[in-house]
């Protein structure tokens, strides 16, 4: 589970916080996944949480590319992405961000998954 933020939200305290709260423990967060750091190299990026296997690294999961290209998802609307077993989901974590699907589409048909 990789948490983003929008672009307008600048790095910083409240991005670390808002990125605490998603991967905090909470009732529907799957027992097997446990909070994994934000790489260094990714910290002013729009990726602020991650849930995953325990001692798993991000980028022995995701290929870098594909990271690269979820990056801006949030801008388009989406805030959570899963991935479990080759399949990948993108939710909004509210009703009060419209999904700009005509942007978001090209992004999500760059993705590969091998």
């Amino acid at each position: 589970m990789l948490f983003f933020k929008p672009s307008a939200l600048r790095p910083g305290t409240s991005a670390t916080l808002i990125g605490s709260l998603a991967t905090s423990g909470w009732d529907a967060q799957p027992d097997d996944l446990t909070r994994l750091e934000v790489p260094v190299e990714l910290l002013e990026s729009n990726l602020i949480g991650i849930l995953a296997p325990a001692n798993a690294s991000l980028f022995d999961l995701i290929d870098a590319k594909d990271l690269a290209v979820l990056q801006p998802v949030a801008d388009f609307g989406i805030l959570v992405v899963h991935c479990r077993g080759g399949w990948c989901s993108l939710a909004s974590s509210t009703t009060r961000m419209d999904l700009d699907l005509e942007r978001l589409w090209p992004l999500i048909q760059q993705l590969t998954f091998d």
